[in-house]
């Protein structure tokens, strides 16, 4: 056995104790309480309780668990895309507003479906991206569970934005 077949093993020892743990426990419930929290709004299709849940959790990622600084760049770019879809959010609600936009994404490259590609959709679609390269690390599968009960609201949230594009514009598209 070599060195680093022996650290991995006290490793996996010391991964499985902790598992078995009260604090792991109650770990465990509490994520799956956010977990139920976020898949709720998902079902609700509550675009402002979803943009409300990831936000709250990107923050407190950024103030308790960034300790790097590509993952404190990447959360910094997440909140400012947040933010970009809360402010097109209200955009999309006011004709006049929204028409601006609609012109000023006239080109094909700039649209999708016959509807403006804006910078909530690129934010939703990166989003949905980072959400999804998070998957590939090692996690716990609870936490595996929250990231994908994100990115399916984050992809819900997008649908919906759409659909919000389709109204105020008054365009019919059959499958965005």
């Amino acid at each position: 056995m070599s060195k680093l077949d022996y650290y991995l093993a006290l490793e996996s020892e010391g991964i499985k104790n902790l598992m078995k743990s009260r604090l792991n426990q109650s770990i465990k419930d509490t994520q799956n309480n956010i977990y139920k929290h976020i898949t709720q709004s998902t079902l609700k299709k509550d675009i402002d309780s979803i943009i409300a849940n990831e936000k709250t959790i990107l923050k407190a990622d950024l103030e308790r668990n960034a300790n790097s600084q590509s993952m404190i760049s990447s959360l910094k770019t997440a909140l400012n895309e947040i933010t970009v879809i809360e402010q097109h959010l209200i955009l999309v609600e006011n004709a006049q507003d929204y028409k601006m936009i609609n012109k000023a994404y006239s080109l094909p490259k700039n649209r999708k479906a016959g509807l403006p590609y804006d910078e909530a959709r690129q934010a939703f679609a990166s989003h949905i991206t980072r959400l999804s390269n998070m998957d590939k690390v090692r996690l716990s599968d609870n936490d595996k569970k929250i990231i994908n009960a994100r990115q399916e609201a984050i992809k819900v949230a997008s649908d919906i934005y759409k659909e919000k594009q389709q109204k105020i514009l008054g365009i019919n598209v059959c499958s965005i």
